[in-house]
This record gives structure tokens, sequence and C-alpha cells, in this order.
């Protein structure tokens, strides 16, 4: 059972660096539509997108549906908030962290 919750960790992991690069295009300008499609960086986050996918197929054959799907939403937006701050230098208000406190206690009461 710990091992599900390290692949949740991990698939969780994968899915905010995938955020990470697709913002990271996003940002930039492209030649066409096209390439602002189908560039590396973006390509390179559908491939870790699709592996966080294949390690959650692997999460739900050993996990409860409710308690899995708990963990890897509410930890999406924990890692979302965190490395949004640490690579785009996002806000990170007090109303986040309260939300995320509030997220995470939620989150134990349904995975205990």
């Amino acid at each position: 059972m710990l091992k599900a919750y390290l692949v949740i960790v991990l698939a969780v992991f994968l899915s905010a660096v995938a955020q990470l690069l697709m913002k990271k295009s996003a940002a930039r300008p492209h030649k066409s539509i096209i390439f602002e499609y189908l560039n590396p960086i973006v390509l390179s986050g559908y491939v870790l997108f699709f592996c966080s996918t294949v390690l959650n197929l692997y999460v739900l054959s050993r996990v409860k549906l409710a308690v899995a799907s708990a963990l890897t939403e509410s930890l999406t937006f924990i890692f979302a908030m965190i490395t949004g701050r640490i690579f785009f230098k996002e806000l990170l208000t007090r109303r986040k962290i309260i939300g995320g406190a509030v997220i995470l206690i939620g989150v134990m009461l349904v995975a205990l």
C-alpha cells in the first residue's frame, strides 16, 4: 500500500513538471500555431502527462478510487501552488496557504 502512495506522489510530480513545461512554452512567442502546440517543450509535457496517466492507472488498480482521487487532486493543487511560486514567482497569499492546509487536512481524513 505504501508503494501505491509513493506512486501517487510520483505521478503528481510528473504532472506538475508537465504543467511547468506547458506554462513555459505558453509564455514564449511561436512561429506558428502548429509550433505553439508541437514544439519540444510541449511535446515533453505531453510525454510526462502520459507517464503520469500510466502511473495513475497502476494506483487505481491498488487503491480505492475515493482515496486515489482525493490524494491525486489535492496534491496536484499543492504542487502547482509551490512550483508556480518557485519557477514563475507567482504570488502565494495567506488565503492560498490556508486553503492548501485545509485541503491537506481533508485528504488526511479521507486517506487515513
